[in-house]
């Protein structure tokens, strides 16, 4: 995820006048994961893999972690651009808030499984966070209608990604 990211600019948001703020550009990558993509140990077929090599390469680039709270203030005027002057400054967020966000998973194939919160936890360790606030956002599909869309709810098991 991070090495696509940083190829491509048009992963990240960048902004030069958002709501007739005109002060200085500024680029804030903004990472995604999905806790639930899980198909393997390595970096390519697991995200939560993923997760702590991209935050350990992003602690060794100098990047601080911005919580997306912050980056709406931002860009809404309400937090100074000026604060952002010389940060290097990364976005987390982790898509369809599934269990393995915060709970971690025994998978008979691949062992123990932690949870995107158990890693961004122990990130602190070694990644600053910039400002105070969660350390990742997770957006979910509230509708029932259309979360659960091609894909059978179990009462009681963690529900597997429609593939």
């Amino acid at each position: 995820m991070l090495k696509r990211c940083f190829r491509r600019s048009s992963r990240a948001l960048q902004a030069d006048s958002p709501m007739g703020n005109t002060a200085a550009p500024f680029f804030i990558p903004v990472l995604c994961y999905h806790s639930g993509a899980i198909s393997g140990i390595s970096y390519e077929t697991n995200d939560h893999v993923a997760l702590e090599q991209d935050l350990k390469l992003l602690a060794r680039r100098g990047y601080q972690i911005l919580p997306a709270t912050d980056l709406v203030a931002i860009l809404q005027g309400k937090i100074p651009r000026k604060k952002l002057s010389g940060k290097r400054l990364v976005c987390i967020t982790c898509d369809d808030g599934r269990d393995l966000d915060y709970h971690e998973y025994n998978n008979d194939r691949w062992g123990t499984v932690p949870s995107f919160h158990a890693i961004l936890q122990r990130s602190k360790k070694w990644l600053p966070q910039f400002l105070h606030g969660p350390r990742a956002v997770s957006f979910v599909i509230a509708s029932t209608k259309y979360r659960w869309r091609g894909r059978t709810p179990v009462p009681g098991k963690l529900s597997t990604p429609a593939r």
